[in-house]
């Protein structure tokens, strides 16, 4: 079974409920989702931390007990930052950054991106860039979650 990644935006208000109220997030996440925008960059996420530096994935708050295996919640102001970091990267680093990434790690599902999987990770890249873009636009926060 494969984990992948999924990001969706929310308004400031619903963040903050979210904070205030943990049991919003499974109800606004899986049973009425109420998010604006989402995204998944399915299971290039741990590559693309590693690559990135965690800029992308950088939580506000871990919250644990929720969406199966917990989420990680980011404020508009968190947003707008990880935006700003992912704008400066370009393909050509984040494939510098891969070709970089020892094979030994305990990556998941490194191996996949070494072996001509270059265009893949560019791919699952410019989403995770494209979200960030729109929900920065907005003043939106978000929430990361694997599954």
């Amino acid at each position: 079974m494969s984990m992948n990644a999924f990001f969706k935006s929310f308004s400031r208000d619903q963040i903050n409920a979210m904070f205030e109220d943990y049991s919003l997030i499974d109800e606004w996440v899986w049973k009425a989702d109420k998010s604006l925008h989402s995204t998944d960059v399915e299971t290039a996420w741990d590559v693309l931390s590693n690559v990135l530096s965690g800029t992308g994935f950088l939580a506000t708050a871990q919250i644990d007990r929720v969406l199966s295996n917990g989420c990680s919640i980011i404020t508009p102001k968190h947003v707008k930052e990880q935006q700003q970091g992912l704008s400066r990267w370009s393909h050509e680093e984040v494939l510098e950054g891969l070709r970089r990434l020892d094979g030994d790690e305990n990556i998941y599902h490194l191996d996949v991106f070494f072996d001509d999987g270059e265009e893949y990770l560019l791919e699952q890249f410019d989403k995770l860039v494209a979200f960030y873009a729109k929900a920065a636009e907005n003043d939106l926060g978000a929430v990361f979650y694997l599954a």
